[in-house]
């Protein structure tokens, strides 16, 4: 990707924010790229993952799965998955300083932010610090 480092931001109500986000991914990995995909707030198998996974050069990396949406979770449940999250993130972090990656995605990353279980100043470090030919997608 000769221009790399871009950050895209696809949120919003309604469907095609990650259908958008793993066609860039199929586009990406198409070119012989590397992709890793990291799913917040989603844990369910899904179509898309399935698909995702025949192809090469894609990495999926998810958290634990939930029960319940973080509007049913009490503050301890919601203080639960953001340990979770940021363990899963700081995983991220070393693979993208010891790894070559082309695009990064973080699928449900703002809805994550949005509702707290996700460290939004963390997420704004990484994003000023990230290796300059890093591109990285987020969704929610």
């Amino acid at each position: 990707m000769k221009d790399g480092g871009l950050i895209h931001i696809y949120c919003g109500d309604g469907k095609g924010k990650t259908t958008a986000a793993m066609g860039l991914s199929i586009r990406c990995a198409g070119h012989g790229n590397h992709v890793l995909i990291v799913q917040f707030l989603k844990s369910r198998p899904t179509g898309e993952l399935a698909s995702l996974a025949l192809l090469p050069n894609i990495e999926v990396m998810r958290g634990k799965e939930t029960k319940k949406f973080t509007f049913q979770m009490n503050d301890e449940e919601k203080a639960e998955v953001k340990r979770e999250h940021m363990v899963l993130f700081d995983k991220v972090k070393q693979k993208c300083a010891n790894e070559h990656i082309d695009l990064l995605i973080f699928d449900e990353i703002i809805g994550a932010c949005n509702t707290g279980v996700f460290d939004q100043a963390a997420l704004i470090e990484f994003l000023k610090n990230k290796p300059q030919e890093l591109e990285v997608v987020m969704t929610g």
